[in-house]
């Protein structure tokens, strides 16, 4: 008889697709909602939406290299934190998110400036968003471990 390796447990495609599409989204909302949220009322609300929507739609951009990073470390690290109980899990996930934010939003950023920039306020914000990102859509609906 030969021993056959026991299969290692990785994230479905499901989830990582959600990682990818979804946790842009998540962190543009993230990071747009406190400022409508805490910003005084315009006299025009139609501003509101335009501002909204652009900087939503600026925000996916800029988080889908994060969101990419997350993904594959997301994945490569599955096998040692699916089995911890819930708030392990989700302190895995914020600190990957983070570190996965932080790291995709200054890439991206030198590659639109075609220089390495490292602004404290952009890494610290791109981690911000990528920890809660990752948490918001890593977390629903995992299984429970036995």
């Amino acid at each position: 008889m030969t021993d056959t390796p026991a299969s290692v447990p990785r994230p479905g495609k499901g989830r990582l697709a959600a990682i990818v599409l979804l946790g842009p989204l998540v962190g543009a909302f993230a990071l747009v909602a406190p400022q409508f949220i805490l910003d005084t009322p315009s006299v025009y609300p139609e501003e509101y939406a335009g501002v909204a929507a652009f900087l939503v739609t600026f925000s996916y951009l800029l988080g889908f290299v994060p969101a990419v990073l997350a993904a594959i470390v997301y994945w490569l690290a599955y096998p040692r934190i699916h089995s911890m109980p819930w708030p392990l899990f989700l302190l895995a996930c914020l600190l990957i998110g983070a570190l996965c934010g932080a790291l995709g939003v200054t890439l991206t950023t030198s590659a639109f400036e075609r220089q390495v920039i490292f602004a404290f306020p952009i890494v610290a914000m791109g981690a911000l968003v990528g920890a809660v990102a990752l948490a918001v859509t890593a977390m629903p609906f995992r299984p429970r471990p036995a």
